[in-house]
């Protein structure tokens, strides 16, 4: 049986959840149809690995566990969407300052799990952490007014020490995440 996982960074600013909820909130109250992120889901994914056999796992969370991270600061802000504003299926906060160190752990990552059979992503880094998805086209026209509002929002700083490698268990209440390794 395989195991759905992806290598992420942890939100561990208590004061940046907040302001992540106050702005769901506000997104929410333009009364669209949104699935929120619950707070304890914030995380900034690195690498999505999909269903991988539990012999991989293990394999991976040994290159996780032998990472060293050199410490540093993300600052985080902004809302964006994907795919665009004509079509809002995700909303989503991005990486102001700290990108670069960011992109090299993104790299390292890259490069010891490709050693290990993993495949490499064919897209380059956009550092995003997902503040809620879109269901519907429902009251579409305030929610791109209520994001265009919060386009400068601050939401402060994430301080990487770490990458951690985690199973997501989907169920109907939402996914249930539960770390399986991290660096060292």
């Amino acid at each position: 049986m395989s195991i759905r996982c992806f290598v992420a960074i942890e939100c561990n600013n208590e004061e940046m959840i907040r302001r992540f909820m106050d702005v769901q909130r506000r997104l929410e109250r333009t009364g669209a149809d949104l699935k929120l992120v619950e707070p304890e889901n914030i995380h900034m994914t690195l690498k999505f690995l999909g269903d991988t056999y539990p012999s991989k796992v293990e394999e991976i969370s040994r290159v996780i566990e032998e990472m060293n991270i050199k410490p540093f600061d993300m600052k985080v802000e902004g809302l964006g969407v994907f795919p665009h504003l004509g079509h809002v299926r995700i909303v989503w906060t991005g990486v102001k300052d700290g990108f670069e160190p960011l992109n090299r752990v993104f790299k390292e990552l890259e490069r010891k799990l490709s050693d290990i059979g993993v495949k490499k992503e064919r897209r380059a880094l956009h550092p995003h952490l997902t503040i809620c998805r879109v269901r519907s086209g429902r009251n579409k026209e305030h929610l791109v007014e209520e994001i265009n509002q919060l386009r400068e929002e601050k939401f402060g700083v994430i301080h990487v020490d770490k990458v951690v490698l985690m199973k997501s268990e989907l169920t109907p209440k939402g996914p249930i995440y539960t770390n399986i390794a991290e660096s060292g």
